[in-house]
């Protein structure tokens, strides 16, 4: 039987019977690849700026929640109390500094083997130039005046220009 509430599901096959200690059930919800297809969907060719702002802002909560979620479901699997040595709770660290750190603290302890470098990828590079647009569009950057002469000393970040610029894949 499985339990859909929204995007998270329970799946529960026959009958479960605790014979001692403390039973501990978890219920896991998993949003990577709904953030992937919001990226997709707003990623048309004509996209409007509106569009590419929310592809910006769902294409990095996707690699940040992929990260995660891989790292639970693949090397973590049922030790689910190792989470926090990974991603502490109330952690502020940028999504860049958790693709470098992460793998490689999985790799210093036994959790992984050795992987190619990902800060070479055409990806990385993406991900590198979409960081900081998303951080501006969420904390108001955007909105910053801009100055056709300019007076202005931080500018808009992503600038309309930028946003054109965009490529879609």
């Amino acid at each position: 039987m499985k339990v859909e509430v929204g995007r998270a599901r329970i799946a529960m096959m026959g009958r479960m019977t605790a014979t001692g200690g403390t039973p501990d059930a978890r219920i896991i919800a998993n949003a990577a690849w709904s953030w992937f297809a919001d990226a997709k969907r707003e990623a048309q060719p004509s996209a409007s700026s509106d569009a590419k702002r929310c592809q910006i802002v769902a294409a990095v909560a996707f690699a940040e929640t992929s990260l995660f979620e891989r790292i639970r479901d693949e090397v973590l699997k049922p030790m689910y109390s190792e989470l926090d040595k990974y991603f502490p709770v109330g952690s502020t660290r940028r999504v860049l500094v958790k693709w470098q750190t992460v793998p490689a603290r999985l790799l210093q302890d036994g959790r992984i083997a050795a992987t190619s470098d990902s800060r070479k990828s055409a990806a990385w590079n993406q991900l590198e130039e979409l960081v900081p647009f998303r951080s501006s569009l969420l904390h108001g950057g955007v909105s910053r005046p801009k100055s056709t002469a300019g007076s202005v000393a931080s500018p808009p970040l992503p600038s309309t220009e930028q946003l054109a610029l965009l490529v879609h894949d």
